[in-house]
């Protein structure tokens, strides 16, 4: 997307309206804006990625990661836009648990200029995915992830990571305390 200054007050689409999220009955809601090429990103996977999953396998917790390709400039191929295309594929044959895994690893990469095609793709088929090298270069779900970043731009996304817990943006501090207060809220 073309540069412009985003206005962090605003929220993007379909997040849960954080006023009525303690009383929706529903699960937090955690959405997480990601790029596979930012080390940020990388780290907060790293540090955060056991909790995550101990509260989504308890119920407690919805993740809906949306994958942007704000560092594509960064690299020579593109790798955000090549890398977010490849884990909406892997999304689409996996479980949750499958995916969490993939990303995981995909994100263990960092520092490495990224991956190829055919890297992507074998690390998608240790994680139960059917993808191959060819299929990423159909780039099936660029179109989508150029989409989600202009949106995500629009909308008040400055950088990656950036995540809303129960539709409100996380800022500053330990993110485990504030996951834990959204949860606790839901007693």
């Amino acid at each position: 997307p073309a540069p412009e200054e985003p206005d962090t007050t605003r929220t993007p689409p379909g997040i849960v309206d954080a006023d009525k999220a303690a009383t929706n009955g529903e699960p937090v809601q955690l959405v997480v804006f990601q790029d596979y090429e930012c080390v940020h990103c990388a780290d907060f996977e790293k540090e955060n990625a056991e909790l995550l999953k101990k509260y989504v396998d308890a119920g407690k917790l919805d993740v809906e990661y949306r994958n942007l390709n704000f560092l594509d400039k960064a690299t020579p191929d593109q790798y955000s836009s090549r890398a977010a295309n490849a884990a909406y594929l892997v999304a689409e044959q996996v479980s949750a648990d499958q995916f969490l895994e993939y990303s995981q690893e995909v994100f263990t990469h960092q520092g490495t200029g990224g991956l190829s095609n055919q890297e992507l793709a074998e690390i998608a088929g240790k994680h139960g995915a059917s993808v191959t090298a060819e299929d990423i270069d159909e780039n099936t779900y660029r179109p989508m992830v150029d989409v989600a970043t202009r949106e995500s731009v629009t909308n008040g996304v400055a950088g990656t990571p950036t995540m809303f817990v129960d539709g409100k943006r996380y800022e500053e501090g330990a993110f485990e305390d504030m996951l834990k207060k959204a949860v606790d809220a839901k007693k």
